[in-house]
């Protein structure tokens, strides 16, 4: 197939001010797959090859804008005219190029950018606050008792936000199990879900009882691995994302597959994997099939969209997309232009999927 590159003269505004991002021209690329119109970005004419932490997509009435969070700080892509802006530490008040983590205040549309050294806040077109509170892996927002609340996920555990002062929650003055907080998410009820590498937490509304969540865990026991079971049906004490659906439901990605809490009830969903088996210290790999068609287990993100019943999983080998609880398909460098299977960030509305990789990011019209 013949590929007809369009490329356009990239103009860069350098303005070191906090509110102004370097403004790069994204061009589309033209080479477009049989039914499918898709697309990579492009920064300073080159396509963009760097990880990408998280996606947001934000629509207004007269706008509609994909926030990325990067290691290299954050790119704001203008779906509509195909420009986008970079802000970094340089020519904003980021206070540090990698960013993990972005969110949107739907009351005003205020978006939280959190990442090294803490958060950032961008209103009206500027960065314009800022809160040094440590690095910051994960936001979410909410309201609780009347009240606006934000939750910021970082290395000292959960930290708490209502207008005053940070407060902190630790292994000391709450049920956390690991200090190093990865995900976050509200809940119905005014509860938040809190993700850590060794298991899941549900925060209740008077935020003083905890809730704790295990998966399964190994250890040797008379020259053999031992499962042993945890409290719930996770497939993986490693909680990498969560997101909640309109229904009270949560969907949790870890790095042995998907799973889901839903109306009090455990659903685990794997791929096929190899498991790491000893009998008296003699190491041999065994394969397990697993028991849906997701396609890798080692999933970064969960995005669901609401207005078409589907989740769109992030995985270590593609994006897989379960609709209506039982239909599967799966987006990946066979089937699409995809940079790398290796998936670490997803999002999508009724038109697009938006897969942000290791390698870039893919736009693809569905």
């Amino acid at each position: 197939m013949k590929i007809i590159y369009c490329m356009t003269l990239l103009i860069l505004l350098v303005i070191l001010t906090n509110g102004c991002g370097e403004k790069v021209t994204e061009v589309k690329d033209k080479q477009v797959e049989k039914e499918h119109n898709q697309y990579h970005l492009i920064v300073n004419n080159k396509v963009f090859i760097d990880k990408i932490n998280d996606l947001l997509l934000i629509k207004t009435k007269d706008s509609q804008k994909l926030w990325i969070a990067t290691e290299k700080g954050v790119l704001i892509h203008d779906i509509l005219t195909k420009e986008t802006s970079r802000f970094t530490s340089t020519n904003s008040i980021l206070p540090d190029n990698k960013v993990y983590s972005i969110r949107v205040d739907k009351d005003n549309n205020d978006v939280w950018v959190a990442g090294v050294d803490g958060l950032v806040v961008y209103r009206d077109g500027k960065f314009r606050q800022k809160f040094t509170i440590g690095d910051v892996y994960s936001i979410a927002l909410l309201k609780s008792l009347g009240r606006k609340e934000i939750w910021a996920g970082t290395h000292e555990g959960v930290k708490q936000f209502t207008g005053g002062s940070w407060k902190t929650y630790n292994k000391n003055n709450s049920g956390l199990m690991d200090l190093k907080v990865v995900t976050l998410s509200p809940g119905k009820a005014d509860h938040v879900w809190v993700g850590t590498v060794r298991g899941l937490h549900k925060i209740m509304s008077n935020r003083a009882q905890w809730e704790r969540y295990t998966g399964p865990t190994t250890e040797y026991q008379g020259g053999s691995l031992a499962v042993i079971p945890g409290n719930s049906g996770l497939p993986s004490n490693q909680i990498n994302s969560l997101t909640s659906d309109e229904s009270g439901n949560l969907w949790i990605a870890t790095n042995r597959g998907l799973g889901l809490y839903r109306n009090g009830q455990w659903s685990s969903y794997t791929a096929d994997h190899k498991v790491l088996k000893m009998n008296f210290g003699k190491k041999t790999r065994e394969t397990v099939l697993g028991n849906s068609d997701l396609c890798g287990n080692w999933i970064d993100d969960v995005f669901w969209l609401e207005s078409q019943k589907t989740l769109y999983i992030a995985t270590n080998n593609g994006v897989s997309i379960f609709t209506d609880f039982e239909k599967w398909n799966t987006l990946n460098t066979s089937n699409s232009k995809l940079p790398s299977n290796k998936v670490t960030a997803i999002s999508a509305d009724d038109k697009n999927i938006y897969a942000g990789t290791d390698s870039g990011l893919l736009i693809y019209e569905k």
